[in-house]
């Protein structure tokens, strides 16, 4: 996927740059220099969810923006299409390494008590989404 971007961005000259890194360790980037950040579908497997929202939020300058989505669980149906995801939220806690699940309840306060003000909320069939602002 990462390598589609770069081709994308060359390709319509959009001067943009994307690294891999491990999140488990200090991101690379100085303290307040980053303007935003995406972590989309990156906390359900993070050991310690708090900590990598810690170490965005000392990257990110006065101002910058975050956007965090993750699993959620939701009333649907148990179908074949969300089986898997239905399976794993019921089974999280049994299996190391198997994706933690959020809501429009549990999200907000993780990104909170980091020091990040919360501007938007969301929560789709599936996924919980927050906007928040340093």
């Amino acid at each position: 996927m990462v390598q589609v971007a770069r081709t994308r961005a060359a390709r319509d000259k959009a001067g943009a740059r994307f690294d891999v890194d491990d999140v488990r360790v200090p991101l690379r980037f100085a303290d307040a220099s980053l303007g935003g950040v995406l972590a989309i579908l990156v906390l359900q497997h993070i050991p310690d969810p708090a900590a990598f929202i810690a170490e965005i939020r000392r990257c990110l300058r006065p101002g910058g923006h975050v956007l965090v989505t993750a699993p959620s669980r939701d009333g649907t149906p148990l179908t074949s299409q969300n089986l898997y995801w239905r399976l794993r939220a019921a089974c999280y806690h049994l299996v190391p390494g198997v994706a933690r699940f959020y809501d429009t309840n549990s999200l907000p306060p993780l990104v909170e008590d980091q020091a990040l003000t919360v501007i938007e909320c969301k929560g789709e069939p599936g996924r919980a989404s927050v906007l928040a602002r340093a």
